[in-house]
């Protein structure tokens, strides 16, 4: 075997570029987990608000709010998947609705499942002072989760 060269990768090679790999990962996959709860956490907060958004057009109306039964029979919700105790988003947020009477309402999402490692986030919450205090999608994060 005298002058045959050898040709491939010694195992102290691969064991390099697996190490490599792992670190790679290890740094990359909790990235990329928060980037996805992130994500999530902004379709929710766009979702809640367009549902103060389609109530507040119900009340100039009809001079009362709508229960989300009552929103999704008008076709004012584009998706209609909102009823009350639904799950949103891959099932990662839970709506809740506490209608006290047709000149209130509230609305909340709140994390479940995978989604409820954003400990930013745990829940949303809407009500129809929201649109006049002119809140923006992060001020409706509340510290804490509230269970139903």
């Amino acid at each position: 075997m005298i002058g045959r060269k050898n040709s491939g990768f010694t195992l102290i090679e691969v064991l390099v570029v697996v190490a490599i790999v792992g670190i790679l990962s290890a740094v990359a996959v909790p990235g990329y987990q928060s980037y996805v709860l992130k994500t999530f956490r902004a379709n929710a907060q766009s979702y809640i608000m367009n549902l103060a958004t389609q109530q507040e057009a119900y009340y100039l109306r009809n001079n009362q709010f709508a229960s989300l039964a009552q929103l999704n029979s008008t076709g004012l919700l584009s998706d209609g998947v909102a009823h009350e105790d639904s799950d949103l988003f891959e099932g990662r947020y839970k709506i809740t609705e506490s209608t006290a009477d047709n000149n209130n309402f509230s609305y909340q999402l709140e994390a479940i499942n995978v989604q409820a490692k954003d400990t930013d986030c745990p829940s949303l919450s809407v009500d129809q002072d929201t649109l006049i205090k002119g809140l923006s999608a992060d001020d409706l994060c509340t510290a804490t989760a509230v269970s139903p």
